[in-house]
């Protein structure tokens, strides 16, 4: 049995059934009932969704600024709007006070997870020493795998809660019950692997986060 996600070759992946992509691409390591200085929302994929748990972080004093992060991405049939461009309109369309909107950030160059977490931190650099990840149950995996990743690299003393966002077809309750949502899970699981053989993310046990993502979670 494999012990680490560099274990998993994309070719054994084709063999793996649903509960054991289930239990190696959502954790349960949702945290997001502790302050922070700043909630990032990763673009892509349920973006509303997202958004949506920013606000009620922001509304309720979990958080002080919202910072957007999001492109065009790389595997986007979009050419002109990134993602931040989506967000923006969505927030207005909702009514967002100009309030909230004094506190939000925007990064729009990203293309894919590695460079939401990048270019966010070349932004925000210093200023800030907290963050919550928000992004789809699904997703959270990667971002915590990555995050202390680029914080080792950019010497930042840094800590993060997790956040998930459900949207009741790709969060763990839900994505068993279409091939659409099947194929986005099966998706992520690819990008864990390709992001540990490419060396962007600290190699990681099956089944749970490694000790340098845990040290650097909000406690």
């Amino acid at each position: 049995m494999d012990k680490k996600l560099s274990d998993i070759s994309y070719l054994k992946a084709l063999f793996y059934n649903k509960d054991l992509i289930e239990k190696i691409v959502y954790l349960n390591c949702d945290n997001d009932n502790k302050h922070t200085d700043i909630g990032l929302v990763f673009g892509g994929i349920s973006q509303n969704y997202r958004l949506d748990r920013a606000l009620e972080l922001y509304k309720g004093g979990f958080i002080d600024k919202i910072l957007l992060s999001g492109g065009i991405g790389k595997l986007s049939t979009e050419k002109h709007y990134t993602d931040v461009d989506y967000m923006i309109s969505y927030l207005n369309s909702i009514g967002t006070s100009k309030d909230i909107f004094r506190d939000i950030i925007v990064e729009n160059q990203s293309r894919d997870t590695n460079e939401n977490i990048i270019n966010s931190l070349k932004i925000v650099g210093k200023s800030a020493y907290s963050y919550t990840l928000i992004s789809s149950d699904f997703h959270l995996r990667r971002c915590a795998g990555l995050c202390p990743y680029n914080l080792d690299k950019f010497d930042l003393p840094v800590v993060f809660n997790l956040c998930a966002a459900t949207d009741g077809f790709t969060d763990i309750n839900s994505w068993r019950n279409c091939k659409k949502s099947q194929l986005i899970i099966y998706k992520e699981l690819l990008s864990l692997i390709c992001h540990i053989n490419s060396g962007k993310m600290y190699d990681e046990d099956l089944f749970d986060i490694s000790a340098k993502v845990k040290n650097r979670i909000l406690q």
